[in-house]
């Protein structure tokens, strides 16, 4: 792809982001496959935000005095941060003139010239980081001293848990625990079960973040030189297996955490996971919601009712079969897709045109699918039409015939039901407008003077 003259000058009067976003877009779409442009983003995030110095006043139960001078290391880091931001600026603008105005542009010049200035602010900025925490361990006292590996701990998580691409990458273990509100004797006994998660956790997503952060350079060469497409595709594979490291942590204490508690309680943690983790998966189907409308019903028959709730029970151990299969499933295809991904970018920078991985999810799910339209007709089969028709969303599943009979049905019974009344209604007797309603006789008069 060839920029036009104009977008190639105007690259170093513009913030960071579009800068980045031409600079790829002039060279090929390998960088966004290999995780290159996530690298250098970090750099242009505050490393500490106003979450983070309240996090520290908590965790590390900072006195009065500690809190004014935690707020002015803050004050200090967010000038020199923006500081630096617009000194990148600056430099964009400054080395516009190494892009050339005449002639074909160079493409591996341009990521020179932006990159390189990234990279250079991406260490200043990781300084002023290193800076700032140092800063504050200084003013902390021995107890608060021995609480810093928790807070930073944490502090982690929340910067780079959400870099996740993998099902379950990205999953809180501790935050999900939390939120279920387990009785205090269960949640003591978690403690060194999730003590011991948080160390590992921590470690994987290190490695993991270090990584993308040293293979940069690495990427930089594999977008710039067609011949070093290679180098990328490694880069990627190392990603992905550091992904499934914290991915498959997350997964053995989820599996861990749930056989240390009670069974009613693991099973319901166990469902809370799997509905965060795989959301497409998980999500409540449409034949669920036809059956618990189904047993809302109020006027079934005792015996249809417990039908019904027996084809439910059935229809649930059946369905978790298959969404186990489905896990399963992705767990397989979501690495090899990232690789298969980064493959591709690279082989089209080589001028190879790889096919796309198959993705074995479409099938799975239309297997699902399949056993949905067969509970449905026996659920059809235990109500009537009109009993069927009532259930919100059902209407897919009725046949055009069958609408037109419920239809057809309906319509009778309304205009049966209108006769009944103008026979039996509140239309007053024969012989006067005044008789008493229904019955033909008049209303007695009233005595004379009431």
């Amino acid at each position: 792809m060839r920029a036009s003259k104009s977008t190639l000058r105007r690259l170093g009067s513009r913030s960071w982001p579009l800068a980045l976003a031409a600079a790829v877009a002039l060279t090929t779409p390998a960088s966004a496959q290999f995780g290159l442009a996530g690298g250098f983003q970090d750099a242009f995030r505050p490393g500490f935000t106003t979450r983070d110095v309240q996090l520290a006043v908590t965790m590390l139960e900072l006195d009065d005095s500690q809190k004014l001078i935690l707020e002015t290391l803050y004050d200090d880091y967010q000038e020199d941060f923006r500081t630096g931001i617009d000194g990148f600026r600056q430099n964009m603008m400054n080395m516009r003139g190494e892009i050339p105005a005449d002639g074909a542009p160079d493409p591996g010049q341009i990521l020179r010239v932006v990159f390189g200035a990234m990279n250079e602010w991406r260490y200043e900025s990781r300084d002023l980081v290193e800076t700032f925490n140092e800063n504050l361990k200084a003013i902390l006292n021995d107890e608060q001293t021995e609480a810093w590996p928790a807070f930073d701990r944490r502090l982690y998580r929340l910067k780079y848990l959400s870099n996740g691409r993998l099902a379950a990458e990205n999953l809180d273990l501790l935050l999900m625990v939390k939120q279920m509100n387990f009785p205090p004797p269960q949640l003591e006994a978690l403690k060194p079960l999730l003590q011991e998660y948080e160390v590992r956790l921590d470690n994987a997503l290190r490695q993991r973040e270090a990584y993308f952060n040293s293979s940069q350079d690495d990427l930089l060469l594999a977008i710039q030189n067609e011949g070093s497409a290679d180098i990328g595709i490694r880069v990627a594979q190392r990603q992905v297996e550091l992904r499934k490291a914290v991915r498959d942590i997350n997964e053995e204490y989820a599996n861990a955490v749930t056989e240390a508690l009670p069974e009613d309680l693991g099973a319901e943690f166990l469902n809370k996971v799997r509905q965060k983790t795989y959301v497409r998966i998980f999500r409540r189907t449409q034949l669920q919601r036809l059956f618990e409308a189904a047993e809302r019903i109020n006027t079934l028959e005792p015996e249809t009712l417990e039908a019904v709730k027996a084809l439910h029970r059935e229809y649930l151990n059946q369905l978790d079969g298959f969404n186990l299969r489905l896990i399963e499933a992705t767990r397989r295809y979501e690495p090899e897709n990232l690789k298969n991904k980064a493959a591709l970018a690279a082989s089209q920078t080589a001028g190879r045109r790889p096919q796309p991985l198959p993705d074995p999810l479409v099938d799975e799910f239309a297997k699902r699918r399949d056993l949905d339209v067969r509970y449905i007709d026996q659920l059809k089969a235990l109500l009537t039409p009109e009993q069927f028709a009532m259930l919100p969303g059902s209407g897919r599943y009725l046949s055009p015939e069958e609408r037109q009979s419920i239809a057809a049905t309906t319509a009778g019974r309304r205009k049966a039901k209108a006769g009944r009344s103008l026979i039996g209604g509140k239309d007053f007797g024969a012989g006067s407008p005044k008789g008493t309603p229904g019955t033909g006789k008049k209303r007695p008069e009233k005595p004379p003077g009431n």
